[in-house]
């Protein structure tokens, strides 16, 4: 029995390949046409599913020359140079001058650059894409023009260059990865003391000199202190205001008392003469007592003059001390008097 289903396998196996060949080879006639109508995207579709389903050094060709055509010299210098290394290929053998020439014509379009560094392990990225660790067992195949390469390896600083590379041009480019510059630890800052600052000097003091005593005036005179440099110059007006009222009183009463006593009693003459009113009096000594009630009055009115005087004479100085007049009271031979200044 086993026999049998072995024998059925090896006559099965030729016609599933053949069919799988022929479907494969369907595709990439279909594959062909539309390449010579310029529907290379849609040829290249079908050489891939062609090759994904049979690989062979055909497809993987067909797939490379439409490539070359789009313009994707980089897949196709690739997926070329892979079929033609399949020399005993029997297809490939009978088109090899041809294949050849057109992977020259994408070699013209390329260029290979190779990249060196002093740090083992180091890691290439080219435009932004992993590239492998260095060093790479073959050159990179890029396209010409900008190209930005980033080295990078544990304990090195990372380095990015960007070269400008030449079509066919073969260049190397070695990369030299610095060590980190070891970081300083921050001292601490230095903490001056704080110098504490000097008392300040005070000025010498001279010694107060006394002015010169001035000569006593013929006339002493009595001036008022000054007042507080705090009292207003309100306090100062009503001051002022009540001394001359008091001023004015104390002269009203000064009058009123020399007329009480002047009329209180008869003169020396009506005396001699013997004519007394009946405000006068016999004394035991033999003396004549004249006055009465007013000249009581009229020597109250003098007392109450005097008074007044001095209160108004006080009110004065204080309501004039300072810079404003002045009132002083004057001691002469003859008597006492208010003296104002302004």
């Amino acid at each position: 029995m086993r026999h049998l289903i072995a024998a059925l396998l090896v006559c099965v196996a030729p016609a599933v390949g053949a069919f799988a060949d022929a479907e494969t080879d369907k595709w990439i006639e279909e594959g062909l046409t539309l390449r010579e109508q310029g529907k290379d995207a849609e040829a290249l579709a079908l050489f891939e599913k062609a090759n994904a389903k049979a690989p062979s050094p055909r497809g993987l060709a067909q797939v490379a020359l439409a490539e070359q055509a789009m313009g994707r010299f980089v897949v196709a210098q690739k997926h070329l140079s892979a079929a033609l290394a399949q020399s005993s290929d029997a297809w490939i053998t009978s088109r090899k001058a041809a294949l050849t020439s057109a992977l020259a014509a994408i070699e013209k379009k390329l260029a290979r650059l190779t990249v060196t560094s002093n740090a083992e392990g180091a890691r290439l990225k080219v435009n932004g894409q992993d590239a492998g660790k260095l060093p790479l067992a073959a050159p990179l195949v890029l396209l010409p023009g900008k190209v930005k390469i980033e080295v990078s390896a544990p304990g090195y600083q990372t380095t990015t260059k960007t070269l400008d590379l030449a079509a066919e041009a073969k260049q190397t480019e070695a990369v030299s990865l610095a060590k980190p510059k070891p970081v300083a630890s921050a001292e601490p800052a230095k903490v001056e003391p704080t110098k504490e600052p000097e008392p300040a000097k005070e000025p010498p003091v001279e010694a107060a000199v006394p002015p010169p005593a001035e000569p006593a005036p013929p006339q002493p005179a009595v001036v008022a202190p000054a007042l507080d440099p705090g009292m207003s110059s309100d306090t100062k007006a009503e001051l002022s205001k009540w001394g001359w009222i008091s001023a004015a009183v104390a002269g009203g009463t000064l009058t009123l008392g020399v007329i009480l006593v002047a009329v209180s009693g008869p003169s020396e003459n009506d005396i001699l003469e013997g004519r007394f009113n009946d405000s006068c009096v016999f004394t035991e000594d033999g003396g004549v007592s004249c006055g009465g009630p007013a000249k009581t009055l009229g020597i109250i009115s003098l007392v109450t003059a005097a008074l007044t005087g001095a209160t108004a004479t006080g009110l004065l100085i204080a309501g004039y001390s300072g810079d404003g007049p002045q009132a002083m009271l004057d001691f002469t031979p003859t008597g006492a008097f208010v003296r104002v200044t302004f």
